[in-house]
């Protein structure tokens, strides 16, 4: 038996489904497209009120338990230093009081603010919770003066300024008296030094080499170095020894005159002047002998004459009363 294939809808028909599909899917589409729409609108605005509330509590919360949190207003500032620096100029120059929020404490600026100090070699500021600075510095160590003249006063004159090994100038503060015992560079002029600046004369940093090089030296000591002659620096020791070096090889001059005191013995004492300048020789003087005092010559004592008896003279010769017996 034969079967055909018959056709169920003609194309009329086909049509008209399409179209009835294609309005129902528009309808689903459209109110879906606004309940996605809607939701999101939801959750955006739900999203952003969230933050702006986690932002604002949180500020409040900043405000309230940190910033103006009693517990953290700074009360307690440990100072320690190695030198002459006082707690208060260091406080004053990095601005630094109680009474603050010590979260608000700028630690980097309040480190270069000390480190600004001349005086300051190296600083250490912590920040300690809840309400505590620690300043921790170690200041530079003067090793000479530096003043115009070798018969100046350094701890009167206003010009002197006080050097470390580095060749670093700093005004000098508090109490003078404790460098004293420094020797002093003298031949450069002062008048253009800066308080903080760096010596970057060769003569002057040369000087500073042999201070540091005899700083440990008990048989001499370095009273003043002269650098005014510009090729040599003339030492004058603390038994007025004058001493001549080359400014450059101080050690080995140094060496030398160490030999030479060891063979010149009790004669060193005696010395004058030093010249090391040269390479090979050393040229001495000594202080001229003093003479022995000559013995006065002792002068006789001069005879005291012994008066002779004097004749009595007719002038002496006065009228003397009688007595009872008549005689004169």
């Amino acid at each position: 038996m034969k079967v055909k294939n018959v056709r169920v809808s003609n194309k009329r028909m086909r049509q008209h489904q399409h179209l009835l599909d294609v309005t129902v899917r528009q309808s689903k589409e459209r109110v879906r497209r606004a309940r996605a729409i809607f939701f999101g609108v939801c959750k955006s605005v739900f999203f952003t009120a969230l933050i702006a509330g986690i932002v604002v509590g949180g500020k409040e919360a900043l405000r309230r338990f940190v910033w103006e949190n009693p517990d953290y207003l700074l009360s307690d500032i440990s100072f320690r230093t190695d030198g002459t620096l006082t707690r208060a100029d260091v406080l004053h120059s990095a601005a630094l009081v109680e009474g603050v929020n010590i979260f608000k404490l700028d630690i980097s600026k309040v480190r270069d603010a000390i480190n600004a100090l001349p005086q300051v070699d190296r600083v250490e500021v912590q920040r300690l919770l809840p309400n505590r600075v620690t300043i921790r510095i170690a200041e530079r160590k003067p090793i000479a003066w530096v003043v115009n003249r070798g018969d100046e006063d350094p701890t009167t004159s206003e010009s002197a300024f006080l050097i470390d090994a580095r060749a670093i100038a700093m005004r000098p503060r508090g109490v003078r008296q404790q460098f004293i015992h420094l020797p002093m560079i003298c031949g450069f002029p002062v008048e253009n030094l800066a308080d903080g600046q760096r010596v970057t004369d060769y003569k002057v940093q040369a000087a500073l080499e042999l201070v540091r090089l005899n700083a440990d030296n008990t048989r001499w000591q370095i009273k003043n170095v002269d650098v005014a002659t510009g090729y040599s620096l003339v030492v004058t020791d603390n038994r007025r020894i004058q001493l001549t070096f080359n400014p450059d090889a101080l050690d080995r001059q140094l060496d030398r005159l160490r030999r030479l005191f060891r063979i010149l013995g009790e004669r060193e004492k005696d010395l004058q002047t030093v010249n090391l300048f040269g390479e090979r020789n050393t040229y001495l003087t000594y202080q001229p002998p003093v003479p022995d005092p000559i013995a006065a010559p002792t002068v006789p004592p001069k005879p005291v004459a012994t008066p002779s008896p004097r004749k009595s003279s007719p002038a002496d010769r006065v009228k003397q009363p009688f007595h009872s017996n008549g005689k004169r």
